[in-house]
C-alpha cells in the first residue's frame, strides 16, 4: 500500500485530484488504517473545496496518531474554511 500511495502523491501533485482519491482507496483496501492515505484523501477534498469532507479525513488522522501537528494544522484550516472558529 506504500507504493500505491506514492503513486496517488504523485498524480496529486499534477492536481489529478480525483486520479489521486482512487489510488489512495486502493492503499486503504490493503489497510483502512494507513495514515498517509486517510491524510492524503483529507488534501484532496481540501483542494476540491469539500471541507466538511477534509475536516471528516483529519480527524480519522488525529484518532490514529494525535502527535502529528500537520493533522491538527490542516484540521484547523479545513475547520476555519467552514467559519467553524469555536471548534
Amino acid at each position: 500500500d506504500k507504493q500505491l500511495v506514492l503513486k496517488g502523491n504523485k498524480l496529486f501533485n499534477q492536481k489529478r485530484y480525483k486520479d489521486s482519491i482512487e489510488i489512495y482507496n486502493k492503499a486503504l483496501e490493503y489497510n483502512g488504517n494507513n495514515i498517509d492515505a486517510i491524510y492524503m484523501i483529507g488534501r484532496v477534498f481540501y483542494e476540491l473545496g469539500n471541507f466538511a469532507e477534509a475536516e471528516a479525513q483529519f480527524g480519522k488522522t488525529i484518532k490514529l496518531d494525535n502527535k502529528i501537528i500537520k493533522f491538527h494544522v490542516w484540521l484547523g484550516w479545513a475547520l476555519f474554511k467552514q467559519n467553524k472558529y469555536q471548534e
